[in-house]
């Protein structure tokens, strides 16, 4: 009979305390599924383990904060456990410093398929597989923030086929470590190769959280080889992600445009309405209407027309607003950014009253000159309030008398 491969589901990130961010807007009908996508994500990772009947699932850290964790985050988490143990599939669990594991509850009981790394020093568990054979996970828990340094394992010393475990970016430096494959988490789905001949699995996490945490998201199969060869392969596990859709808008020029160049972006793309997709708009090649048209009083009108064909076309649809980019530079929003900041403190002075600033506070000690550093504020209040009415100019995208 041909000995069996084996794998090992690589997973970490959970953040099961953070919920999906950077959604101002959405549709009602979608509220349920938001407020449990970073659950369910989890719950997929769970289903394809027990599904495919992987040898062991190794989660890597930044499972969740306990000083911001719920009560219902630690249910949650356990019952995820209980469902691999109820499968027979043992757990590997690194923590990272993320974790804060001293601040866990001491009555959270963790389930027998579950071994931990604990402790600084480095750490060898042994797992049975296939009942003739054994894997060997060697790890140690991270407390600080800091490099992963493969050195640490230096001249560790174990029998038959082994992983790494560690949670962080590594150093890329080796010197003398026999572990040849490495899982590590704190990272997005991908693999390196530092010197040494070492092999770098990143699992990145189930789930996205903020509009650029971007495309799908989930954990990584790791399949070992009768041959001692490793194949990798990414499992998308995403209940809600985020993209970013970017078109061109120099031929953009009013509301109706853009709306429609928006509109018939989304209609040539195809989405799986298991997932709900949050997307910004990010517009290249704009003028300075595009440029100052989030500022405008239609914004808010397109984001309503915008979502509301969205809803039309597929209900799992989020529309997260636009972001700019100027044909002379690759600064995103760099033009809103300012003259956003400038005239909210123009405006902001307005409503204080350009008489009532009592300026001679800002006078120095000395009465030299006195007067002409009054006058001098006094000119330069006027200078800022003529500027305000050309910023209103430039944001309404016209340019008539603003010199």
């Amino acid at each position: 009979m041909e000995e069996e491969s084996i794998r090992v589901l690589h997973t970490g990130d959970w953040r099961l305390d953070q919920p999906c961010r950077g959604i101002t807007h959405y549709p009602t009908a979608l509220a349920a599924r938001l407020a449990s996508a970073t659950q369910e994500s989890v719950g997929r990772i769970i289903e394809f383990a027990i599904g495919e009947k992987v040898h062991a699932v190794v989660v890597g850290g930044n499972i969740l904060d306990p000083l911001l964790a719920a009560p219902s985050d630690y249910g949650y988490l356990l019952s995820q456990l209980e469902r691999l143990q109820s499968a027979a599939i043992p757990v590997i669990w690194n923590w990272s410093w993320l974790d804060r594991r001293q601040h866990w509850p001491r009555c959270f009981v963790w389930p027998d398929n579950v071994t931990q790394f604990i402790g600084e020093s480095p750490q060898v568990i042994t797992q049975p597989i296939n009942n003739d054979s054994q894997l060997t996970f060697i790890g140690l828990e991270v407390t600080s923030q800091q490099e992963f340094d493969f050195n640490w394992f230096e001249g560790l010393k174990f029998d038959g086929p082994a992983f790494g475990v560690g949670y962080g970016q590594h150093n890329g430096f080796t010197v003398d470590c026999a572990i040849q494959h490495w899982l590590l988490s704190g990272e997005p789905y991908g693999t390196d190769c530092p010197e040494g001949g070492i092999q770098v699995y990143y699992s990145g996490s189930p789930q996205g959280r903020d509009l650029k945490d971007t495309g799908p998201h989930g954990a990584s199969l790791i399949e070992l080889k009768t041959d001692g060869n490793v194949e990798c392969q990414f499992i998308n596990t995403s209940t809600h992600e985020y993209q970013r859709l970017s078109l061109n808008g120099s031929a953009v020029s009013s509301k109706s445009e853009l709306l429609d160049l928006i509109i018939d972006a989304v209609r040539l793309r195809s989405f799986d309405s298991s997932i709900i997709y949050t997307i910004t708009v990010h517009l290249t090649a704009t003028g300075s209407f595009l440029r100052a048209f989030q500022f405008l009083d239609e914004y808010p009108e397109l984001m309503t027309s915008v979502q509301t064909l969205f809803t039309e076309f597929a209900p799992n649809l989020i529309f997260a607003g636009i972001s700019t980019e100027s044909a002379e530079t690759s600064n995103i929003s760099a033009e809103q950014e300012v003259l956003g900041e400038y005239l909210f403190v123009i405006n902001e002075l307005r409503d204080k009253g350009w008489t009532d600033l009592r300026l001679q506070s800002l006078l120095l000690p000395s009465n030299d000159n006195a007067w002409s550093h009054l006058h001098e504020d006094l000119t330069g209040l006027d200078t800022l309030r003529m500027a305000e009415h050309l910023g209103i100019h430039l944001f309404n995208g016209t340019n008539e008398d603003a010199a």
